[in-house]
Formats: structure tokens, C-alpha cells, sequence
């Protein structure tokens, strides 16, 4: 991964970012739905950012898919998704997202002021 990325719920992202946003079904099924608030990926190089998804039950991961953050078109996708186990695709299981691409000032601290701050200590 290169450059500086990250999720959240909400824009502007917090200094302290995610790295896991997790969002629940109210309703199991084969046709689950989640009415959750956006979640928002933001990336200096999104051509360098893989996006992961995964579904799990609980704690147990069941299923998964990658993709380049930078190669995501705008409006609805379908990820078709993974087994754990191996790797191959699930027959009929898929995610449906919407996808949106908007641009947002970067706020997050430069890379010559990261250096700075290694070198110089931690700043309260």
C-alpha cells in the first residue's frame, strides 16, 4: 500500500483513521440489506490502495473480495465474492455496492511533516 488512505463513517476522517469499518445486517438472508450511512475510502494514490470486503458470520469470515480502489467506476458494482477457502468464487454470492467518486482537501499530515516528527520526537 502506498501513500496515506483510509475509511470512515464520516468525513473528515479523524487524525487517529480506521482501518476496518464494519457494518451489520438487521435482517439475515439471502437477501440482506444494510441500511448503514456511507462509508467513505479516501487515498492519496487510490491506483495503490487494494480495497478488501468481506462478509462474516460472527467472528468467522465467509466470504471475500479485492479490488483497486483507483479502478472503481462510479455507480452500482457487483463484487462477486470469494471462498476462504482456497480462493474460488462463490456460485450466486454477490455484493451489491454503489460507488461514488468525489474529491476532499487532504488534511492529514504530509509526509516531509511525518519525517519532521520522527526525527525531531512526538508532538503533544
Amino acid at each position: 500500500m502506498a501513500g496515506f488512505c483510509g475509511t470512515g463513517k464520516q468525513l473528515p476522517l479523524p487524525v487517529n483513521v480506521e482501518v476496518e469499518v464494519t457494518v451489520t445486517s438487521k435482517d439475515n438472508g439471502i437477501n440482506a440489506s444494510f441500511d448503514e450511512a456511507p462509508i467513505h475510502c479516501l487515498a492519496a494514490e487510490p491506483h495503490s490502495v487494494v480495497l478488501r470486503v468481506c462478509v462474516a458470520d460472527g467472528r468467522h469470515e465467509a466470504a471475500y473480495e479485492t479490488a483497486i480502489l483507483g479502478r472503481l467506476h462510479e455507480g452500482y458494482r457487483i463484487f462477486h465474492l470469494r471462498s476462504f477457502l482456497g480462493g474460488t468464487r462463490i456460485e450466486l454470492c454477490y455484493l451489491f455496492v454503489r460507488i461514488q467518486v468525489g474529491m476532499e482537501p487532504n488534511l492529514w499530515i504530509t509526509p516531509r511533516q511525518l519525517h519532521r516528527r520522527k526525527t525531531i520526537g512526538p508532538v503533544c
